[in-house]
C-alpha cells in the first residue's frame, strides 16, 4: 500500500482531523465499542465505558467533527454508528502496530539502539 498524503494538503488535513479524532483512550474504546454492536445510543456507550454522560457525549462530539461516527435520532434518544467501514482497518493497524512496539513486549529484532 502505498501512502500518498504528502500528495495533497487536503488529504494531510484531512489525515490529521481523523488521527487528532481518534487520539484518546475514551474515544478508541467507543469506536470499538460501535464496531462490535453496530449502533448504540449515549446510554448504552455510558454503561459500556462506565463514564458520565456529559463525558461520552463530548468525546462523542468529537468523533463526529473527526467525521468518523454518525447519528440518528430514534424517539427522543441520539443513536451512534460507524460512518466509515475503513475505521475497523484503522483501528486493528493501530493495534497491529502497538503490538509490535518494543513497551508492549516485542523483543524486534529491527530495533535501532535507543541513543544515550
Amino acid at each position: 500500500m502505498e501512502v500518498k498524503l504528502r500528495d495533497s494538503p487536503q488529504r494531510l488535513r484531512m489525515s490529521v482531523r481523523l488521527i487528532r479524532g481518534i487520539c484518546h483512550p475514551v474515544r478508541i474504546r467507543v469506536l470499538a465499542f460501535l464496531l462490535e454492536h453496530g449502533t448504540l445510543s449515549v446510554k448504552d456507550l455510558q454503561l459500556a465505558t462506565g463514564l458520565g454522560q456529559s463525558n461520552v457525549s463530548q468525546h462523542l462530539k468529537k468523533l463526529q467533527a473527526a467525521g468518523l461516527i454518525g447519528m440518528e435520532k430514534v424517539g427522543s434518544f441520539n443513536h451512534y454508528r460507524i460512518s466509515h467501514p475503513g475505521i475497523k482497518t484503522l483501528l486493528e493497524q493501530a493495534a497491529h502496530c502497538v503490538e509490535a512496539m518494543p513497551e508492549y513486549g516485542n523483543t524486534g529484532l529491527n530495533r535501532r539502539p535507543v541513543p544515550k
